[in-house]
């Protein structure tokens, strides 16, 4: 059953070649294409390979090109078509040596330094697929250098390399069709296009047939149920990065070859009706993020844009996701630590070799551009600065970067953002003290496998999944998702303080900064990469219940009970998470069951963690220090491990069925250690729990938070809030109040804090003198009440307001 959407145009081109694709399809060659013998290709040194383990449509709109060809074969007529017409070389020719110089000296260096290197005359036997990879990405800067700078040493070198690969006689490892054949397909199709000029007519039909048989294959597999031997198991897999690398390529191919071969418009009308799927879900997810963590999104986002831009630029069908590539600046720039190329959420398998900053900054000068957006140029502007590297791995994207940067756009720094971002999708939240190299970055991350939106419309059945999915070839491929709901990170500037085991392949919950029930992690639905199942997800999502920041203090809770599926017993799984901006995080993981069990808390260090009386203390780089303080339960063993990062796991001593795990986490410096704060727990039972932090200098903390909402007596104070921070100066007075969710606070003597508060309204009182200032998220209604002993000014959010005196409180008028 296919329920891919319709298109009634492309449907008509379709059914005029769909005899002619198949043939071709079905044989694997193109007439005329040569079978030459093998030669060797040295292998390249590489990261780590990127291999698999496993709401309604957008509208398409036609969106004019810059010089649209009213046809197919107008299109043909006019080369290069691809990123770029012929009136568009002279302008390239100017900006290489003036407004975009930065970004041409790293790819003229590294043509440059390859002018004599020997066109391999066929691929070996055995060779790796990143030597493909390679061999196909290569092409881009070799053949734009030579469209660009028009030297004969430049536009040889790219020529030979160009029918070299068409004489090899297979693209991709093994006779795969996978990422190798992709590469290669999308790097011969721009240097084809790019070169066609320089090629005589024999050259160019080698090219074309070359191209042409490869595009074929590709256009095979893609429609092909799986066959081992081409290890296409990709071709429904729409929430993996290979779906978008593989279709993005053969669309490019018949981009490319539109006019020369007429089984073209089928393989970009092919690919486009697949990537539309892939569109309707980054439109529904919307916010940015991609379940395969940044490294994976980066790799396949730069793949697939040139086709969709050039998809628009060509053949005026827009299906670039607006809405998502809009946020993913957002995202990108609220996960950066400064100074280095890093983020906060390095969610799912990455290595951090793999970060290089022409992925990185291709898509920043995209979102930049398109949608004049000068906070995420500020940010490209910060990863151009840590340098760029003239290699094979990075100057491929950096031609793509060429393209699409726009130097009229103004770096815009973020200092006036919010300092806190929430992304829906993928659970994720995101505090900042700010953006220099002092200050903390905190994220935290709950969710589901695939984030959201997939999840959701995956066990639901509904678009854009082939339907049903239990009789179709549905795919929720998770193979690169990690077992690590509800974990954290912390960093203070560039340097990590709460890191976790990063790494291709680390997907246990063991590896991060969660928690482990009776020495298990989270569920995993069986059989790993290929589910077709939705029943095997559903039941197991876990979800971002609350978060708030307000000035003073930022508080979430996240509900991991079902990512633990394996218990049949679990009650609760949830944990709370209270920053006292800007200096310590209290964070309490609320369990039951209806059987005992033991828990294991985990957090990870990027130096050694030694015990320091009541303390962990956690050494970080440049004199940093982490302290953590286990408050709760009582009883505990505490295990320091080591490896290829420090950890601790804190265990309850006994099985229990319903305990609170109660830690304080305190950023400070080796210099400050000894003035770190005294931290008691009050109370601690069944409603909630209260902790005290006393400073050094007098000042003093109490940290409050309720289970379930219900309105409980802890300690000195009554309350229905989930949670409260109360900051006292040293003589006892209230200094500072910060609460969410409820209505009302007071203190067991009868003293009103405050009352009539909307449930929902985070509120932050200051008390300076006679002045009394409060911040609030909505307006505050008349009637609402403050302890305010000694008002004579009341301002709301900068703005004054009427109030009445009433005994030590006002009320708002």
């Amino acid at each position: 059953m296919n329920n891919q959407p319709s298109n009634p145009q492309r449907n008509s081109r379709i059914s005029l070649l769909l005899l002619l694709v198949w043939l071709v399809a079905a044989c694997g060659t193109v007439p005329g294409a040569a079978v030459p013998p093998t030669a060797t290709l040295a292998p390249a040194t590489a990261p780590p390979t990127m291999v698999p383990t496993s709401t309604p449509a957008p509208t398409v709109t036609a969106a004019p090109a810059a010089t649209p060809p009213t046809t197919p074969q107008a299109a043909a007529l006019s080369r290069p078509r691809l990123f770029v017409r012929p009136a568009d070389l002279p302008r390239l020719r100017a900006q290489a040596s003036t407004s975009h110089q930065a970004i041409w000296q790293p790819i003229d260096a590294f043509v440059q330094g390859q002018l004599t290197a020997t066109a391999p005359l066929s691929a070996p036997v055995e060779i790796s697929l990143e030597a493909y990879r390679v061999a196909g990405n290569q092409l881009i800067p070799y053949a734009f250098v030579c469209m660009v700078q028009e030297t004969p040493a430049a536009c040889d070198l790219a020529r030979r390399f160009l029918l070299a690969y068409a004489e090899w006689p297979t693209w991709d490892v093994d006779q795969n069709r996978d990422l190798g054949l992709s590469h290669m397909l999308l790097g011969n199709a721009l240097a084809y296009d790019w070169l066609h000029s320089r090629l005589s007519p024999a050259e160019r039909a080698t090219v074309q047939a070359s191209l042409a048989r490869r595009a074929a294959e590709l256009y095979e597999a893609s429609t092909t149920p799986r066959t081992d031997a081409w290890n296409n198991w990709w071709t429904h897999s729409y929430m993996q990065n290979h779906y978008m690398n593989k279709h993005a390529a053969l669309g490019m191919a018949g981009l490319a070859l539109l006019g020369d071969v007429p089984a073209a418009q089928q393989w970009v009308d092919h690919a486009a009706a697949r990537l539309e799927r892939l569109v309707a879900l980054l439109e529904g997810i919307g916010d940015g993020t991609w379940h395969e963590g940044i490294s994976y999104q980066q790799y396949g986002l730069t793949t697939l844009l040139p086709f969709l831009v050039n998809l628009r630029d060509v053949q005026g069908i827009d299906l670039l996701p607006t809405t998502y590539l809009r946020q993913y600046g957002t995202w990108r720039l609220y996960n950066h630590l400064p100074g280095t190329n890093q983020y906060i959420l390095p969610t799912s398998d990455f290595e951090w070799g793999w970060v290089g900053t022409g992925l990185t900054l291709n898509l920043l000068r995209y979102v930049a551009a398109t949608y004049q957006d000068g906070t995420t140029e500020w940010l490209a502007q910060q990863i151009e600065g840590l340098g760029r590297s003239a290699n094979e791995y990075q100057t491929p994207w950096y031609v793509f970067e060429f393209f699409y940067y726009d130097p009229t756009i103004a770096a815009a720094p973020p200092d006036n953002l919010p300092h806190a971002a929430i992304f829906p999708d993928l659970a994720a939240v995101i505090w900042r003290t700010g953006w220099g190299t002092d200050d903390l970055v905190f994220g935290f991350k709950a969710g589901v496998y695939g984030g959201q939106h997939a999840f959701e419309t995956f066990v639901n059945n509904e678009h854009p999944w082939n339907l049903p999915c239990d009789a179709n070839p549905c795919q929720l491929n998770i193979g690169h998702d990690h077992l690590d709901t509800n974990s954290f990170y912390l960093a203070r500037g560039q340097h990590w303080l709460v890191p976790e085991q990063v790494g291709n392949g680390q997907a246990d919950t063991l590896f991060h900064n969660t928690l482990l029930i009776d020495g298990q992690g989270q569920y995993r639905p069986d059989p790993g990469v290929f589910n077709r199942d939705p029943a095997l997800f559903a039941g197991s999502d876990g979800r971002l219940q609350t978060a708030v920041s307000t000035k003073g203090a930022s508080y979430l809770a996240a509900d991991a009970t079902r990512r633990y599926r394996q218990f049949d017993d679990l009650e609760a799984v949830v944990r709370h998470v209270i920053f006292v901006q800007p200096d310590y995080f209290l964070i309490v993981d609320q369990l039951a069951a209806s059987k005992t069990h033991e828990y294991t808390w985990i957090a990870h260090g990027p130096g050694s963690i030694v015990q320091d009386g009541a303390w962990l203390r956690s050494e970080g780089a440049d004199d940093q220090v982490l302290g953590i303080v286990p408050l709760a339960p009582v009883t505990r063993t505490v295990q320091l491990e080591t490896g290829d990062l420090f950890s601790v796991h804190i265990r309850t001593a006994t099985p229990v069925d319903d305990v609170q795990l109660v830690h304080l986490l305190y950023p400070t410096t080796a210099a400050a250690w000894d003035t770190r704060p005294t931290v008691t727990l009050l109370t601690d039972d069944t409603q909630g729990l209260v902790v005290r932090v006393q400073h050094s200098d007098g000042r003093y903390d109490d940290l409050l938070l309720t289970y379930g909402g219900q309105a409980a007596s802890l300690a000195e104070y009554r309350l229905d809030m989930a949670m409260a921070v109360l900051r006292y100066a040293a003589d006892g007075s209230l200094v500072q109040q910060v609460v969410y969710g409820g209505s009302s606070l007071s203190t067991t003597t009868g003293r009103v804090l405050i009352e009539n508060l909307p449930d929902d309204t985070p509120l932050t009182v200051e008390y300076q003198g006679g002045t009394v200032m409060l911040t609030a998220d909505a307006p505050l209604p008349q009637g609402l009440r403050l302890y305010a002993p000694h008002a004579t000014d009341l301002l709301v959010d900068g703005v004054p307001r009427a109030f009445v005196p009433e005994d030590d409180s006002i009320v708002l008028q």
